[in-house]
């Protein structure tokens, strides 16, 4: 087996991990993998439209508006037309999807000092650049 197969195998299988333990974690709350990106960027700005919810997160439209979709229906958000431009749709949180804004942090920030709790700083440092590059190195980007 090659090295870079490897590295590929042992990628995905961390990825896998780290989606399961973010579901065990969510489901508690009504939340499902990746809907708390949408929470996070909500958090910070309140009222954003699809377009630039998936520009941020990075997904496509059609899965976030699927994600959006979902997440009214758990109650956690609800779209309206904007009052000035009534062809826009605005997401908002509800008072459900404010207050979950702590406890979903919180655990996140659990499961991230768990995911590196067998690693030293050093080896955690080295492990963010080595990814950064693996990232580059995916989207096609220059070594340097």
């Amino acid at each position: 087996m090659t090295v870079a197969k490897q590295v590929w195998e042992r990628f995905t299988e961390v990825s896998r991990a780290a989606k399961a333990s973010t579901e065990r974690r969510l489901s508690g709350y009504n939340v499902h993998v990746g809907q708390q990106f949408v929470l996070e960027c909500l958090w910070q700005e309140d009222g954003l439209t699809p377009s630039e919810l998936s520009r941020r997160i990075g997904v496509e439209a059609a899965t976030l508006t699927r994600a959006l979709s979902r997440m009214e229906a758990a109650r956690l958000v609800h779209r309206e037309p904007d009052p000035r431009d009534r062809r826009r749709i605005r997401t908002w949180l509800t008072d459900t999807g404010r207050e979950l804004r702590e406890p979903i942090t919180r655990e996140m920030a659990d499961l991230q000092a768990e995911a590196v709790a067998l690693l030293s700083p050093e080896e955690a440092r080295q492990l963010v650049e080595l990814l950064g590059r693996m990232g580059r190195s995916l989207r096609g980007e220059s070594a340097t």
